[in-house]
């Protein structure tokens, strides 16, 4: 609550038809989806100074690849990503099967499996994100950072992934 109080969350669409239409959609996805869950809420994160940060990281990438991706989480992580945004410093909490850094799926329901489930009163959070995934290469669990895609170890991939035929996890 103190979130949407603050004005970093918003549970109303706005007034743009786009953006209204975005939530109806997201609505319904999540209620064919995940027909063993009761959607509560859904809100949008408004943080300009997070906005302002990735719109500077996507522009130092060129012509990148964004995804919308999910991540599940506890409601204690949520308040930090709201405010700060995703931090590699929490990584390794449900494994590094891809190496260090924040995992995102293409699938809700996968997501939902980080969640934090100790109590069953306390809701499941799950954010959809638009991430930049940039080139991926394989994941390993030994990469602290994603490998060199270059001979002379000058530049990174941008992110890790499960399988790069069709990739599923991502790890940033």
């Amino acid at each position: 609550r103190c979130l949407l109080g603050r004005g970093l969350l918003s549970d109303r669409p706005s007034r743009d038809i786009d953006e209204l239409t975005e939530h109806l959609q997201l609505q319904q996805s999540l209620s064919e989806r995940l027909k063993d869950v009761r959607v509560l809420r859904i809100c949008r994160v408004e943080n300009p100074a997070l906005s302002s940060i990735y719109e500077a990281v996507k522009g130092t990438m060129g012509g990148t690849r964004e995804l919308d991706l999910w991540h599940g989480t506890s409601s204690d992580c949520m308040r930090n990503i709201v405010t700060g945004g995703f931090n590699r410093a929490y990584s390794g909490r449900h494994g590094t099967k891809l190496g260090m850094g924040t995992y995102f799926s293409t699938d809700v329901e996968y997501s939902l499996r980080f969640c934090g489930r100790r109590d069953p009163r306390v809701p499941r959070m799950v954010l959809l994100a638009r991430v930049l995934v940039g080139a991926s290469a394989k994941g390993m669990p030994e990469f602290l950072e994603p490998p060199y895609r270059d001979n002379e170890g000058l530049e990174r991939f941008d992110s890790t992934v499960d399988c790069l035929e069709n990739p599923r996890v991502y790890c940033v």
